[in-house]
């Protein structure tokens, strides 16, 4: 299961990197221990949670999350920004699960804004739920 993951995740990664929205946004294996505002933007695909159920005696359901995380900062309008990446995010994403047969949708989407000094930024996590029997 392993390799199925980490073509998914590179496979997602470079869909992002090579979208126009994104071109300027960096792309991070893992989050940055400790970063500033001058990192921004950057962007994270991991698959933090995996779960397996029997559906027959030798067919095996696995369900894998994918959570897209994009790191920005901007002015009064970070959160219409937010709106828009997910919306871009999306048009990315399910059209790539769905092509290499997976069933998919887009579950959770959760962001949050900060300040720091005079500089606005925040965050948005895109969470989609990816199952495919094995077997």
């Amino acid at each position: 299961m392993s390799g199925f993951q980490k073509q998914l995740r590179s496979d997602l990664r470079a869909a992002i990197s090579t979208h126009a929205r994104f071109a300027n946004f960096d792309d991070n294996i893992g989050f940055p221990r400790d970063f500033d505002a001058d990192g921004l933007p950057f962007f994270v695909v991991r698959t933090p949670r995996k779960q397996s159920s029997r559906a027959a005696f030798d067919v095996v359901d696995r369900t894998t999350l994918v959570t897209i995380s994009l790191r920005r900062k901007g002015g009064d309008d970070l959160e219409d920004q937010f709106d828009d990446d997910e919306e871009a995010i999306e048009a990315l994403v399910l059209p790539i699960l769905e092509a290499a047969g997976l069933e998919a949708f887009h579950e959770l989407t959760e962001s949050e804004v900060l300040r720091a000094g005079g500089t606005r930024f925040g965050q948005v996590d895109l969470t989609f739920r990816v199952i495919h029997s094995t077997g």
